[in-house]
């Protein structure tokens, strides 16, 4: 189990920082300036499941805004469900 773990990490990891690259080549920003986007993105949506108010919908909306393909969906996903102390 706990390799599960570490592997599922791993590839969180190797996920977020492809995230960032994107992210960089979209706005044309830094890995900074990418960095803060993402957390204030996270940020965003961790405040609305703690309000139980999360949909969908906000997920989609959180990798338009960071100019990100629906793929990255899943890494939005896992960061709310037990990996949100998970940084790049």
């Amino acid at each position: 189990m706990k390799n599960g773990i570490f592997i599922k990490n791993i590839t969180m990891n190797s996920m977020g920082e492809n995230i960032i690259t994107l992210i960089c080549n979209s706005c044309g920003c830094d890995k900074t300036e990418a960095q803060e986007y993402l957390d204030s993105e996270l940020q965003y949506l961790h405040e609305l499941q703690e309000l139980d108010d999360l949909r969908e919908g906000d997920i989609e909306l959180a990798c338009s805004n960071l100019g990100l393909d629906l793929d990255y969906q899943e890494y939005f996903i896992n960061r709310l469900t037990g990996h949100k102390n998970l940084r790049l």
